[in-house]
């Protein structure tokens, strides 16, 4: 496999240990242009954002950032327009900002918010608009789309789309997560 001959796509489904391989033996044959450095960030661009999109655990995000620091070289970087360098810096800085706020979220901590819980509750096995949400649980639109973006970011909840209409469901717990809930009595609400 060879960075010029292998399509985006492709590459964006490897692994960063195999990115980085590839990135250096490239490094040793070849002199990278503006057309690798548009593959490459393509590349990094779907890894960060699928990451960003599907991750809510901050050690996640926190390996795909220490990877792909060490999967462009200094090499590369030095041999490339320093625009690059800052473009890619900024990827990593965006990735940095969102572990951030994840670690700054503690789960347990939102669950044992009073509106929470009665937001859960509100769900029960079901679903509901957001507009239902502002009404039964009596706040503010900007709280409750607020609220369910933190639960939503935790596994929580999901947004689901029903024609023009955006609802919030429940995400429940699999049967092994479930199981694995003793000692942690926060949990339960979830299963509840």
């Amino acid at each position: 496999m060879n960075l010029r001959e292998t399509s985006p796509h492709h590459l964006s489904a490897l692994d960063v240990a195999e990115l980085r391989r590839l990135v250096l033996e490239f490094c040793e044959e070849h002199e990278p242009d503006e057309v690798d450095a548009r593959r490459l960030d393509h590349v990094l661009r779907t890894k960060v954002l699928d990451a960003l999109r599907h991750a809510s655990d901050p050690s996640v995000l926190t390996t795909l950032h220490d990877d792909l620091a060490r999967a462009l070289p200094k090499r590369l970087r030095r041999q490339l327009p320093p625009a690059w360098d800052a473009r890619w810096r900024g990827i990593t800085d965006l990735l940095q900002t969102r572990i951030g706020q994840l670690q700054s979220l503690d789960a347990e901590a939102v669950l044992h918010r009073p509106l929470a819980q009665e937001l859960l509750r509100t769900l029960g096995d079901g679903d509901c608009s957001q507009q239902e949400l502002v009404r039964q649980l009596d706040t503010s639109k900007a709280t409750v789309s607020r609220l369910v973006a933190v639960l939503e970011d935790h596994g929580l909840v999901e947004r689901i789309a029903v024609g023009r209409e955006k609802r919030v469901r429940r995400v429940r717990p699999a049967a092994d997560e479930a199981s694995s809930t003793a000692g942690r009595p926060f949990l339960g609400l979830l299963t509840a």
